[in-house]
């Protein structure tokens, strides 16, 4: 899922930069998707994350609200990469767990980063 957004992150840089600009530096691309992020949590460990979402015009989004999002460590593998399982919200708003293997990269990036395109998806129509 990750990578997927990663290069849909490069691809957006390419289309927006200006025709005939410097190569696009992928510093930011590696830092989000490539750092491994989760090295310190270790298989057993919960990582919380407090999510709040506000909303400045009403009448074109949903109302705001406060839930937690977590990230399970299931498994650490000998070369460090985590299988994970991320819960997103609560009760009625609860996401179907979603788990992953092979990851090093926190998963709350590419969730954030979808729910990002979805809410713009929403509001643009």
């Amino acid at each position: 899922m990750l990578r997927r957004f990663a290069g849909a992150f490069l691809v957006a840089l390419l289309a927006i930069s200006p025709s005939g600009a410097a190569p696009v530096d992928q510093t930011a691309a590696i830092q989000i998707f490539e750092t491994p992020h989760m090295d310190m949590v270790t298989r057993g460990n919960r990582v919380n994350y407090a999510f709040e979402r506000t909303v400045s015009l009403a009448a074109y989004a949903a109302p705001g609200f406060n839930d937690k999002i977590y990230v399970d460590v299931t498994k650490v593998e000998p070369d460090g990469k985590r299988n994970v399982a991320l819960q997103v919200f609560s009760g009625e708003r609860a996401k179907s767990l979603w788990e992953e293997t092979g990851m090093t990269g926190n998963p709350v990036l590419g969730w954030y980063l979808d729910n990002c395109v979805n809410q713009f998806r929403a509001v643009a129509g």
